[in-house]
């Protein structure tokens, strides 16, 4: 059985040319700063969590300014039912 030298000796320029070829686009990603896609998923996953967790911020600082209303108008209808009982007990 014969091995036919041409034959590997160009199957490994295709090879050494496609490694080299994918070198220089990895280098190239890096260098422009594109990211792989396990990186653009990664980064979308802890956008994702940050938006998530301001959103939750912002509803439960919505939610307390809501409630400090509330408070707020309670506390001012007591003081009005206050002075009326006032007033009438004291026949004003």
């Amino acid at each position: 059985m014969r091995i036919d030298s041409d034959n590997l000796l160009l199957d490994f320029l295709r090879w050494a040319w496609v490694s080299l070829i994918v070198v220089i686009a990895h280098i190239y990603r890096k260098l422009m700063g594109l990211e792989t896609r396990d990186e653009v998923l990664a980064t979308m996953q802890a956008n994702f969590v940050t938006q998530r967790k301001e959103d939750q911020e912002r509803h439960t600082a919505e939610r307390e300014e809501m409630l400090n209303k509330v408070d707020r108008h309670h506390e001012l209808q007591m003081r009005k039912l206050e002075k009326l009982e006032y007033r009438i007990k004291n026949g004003k």
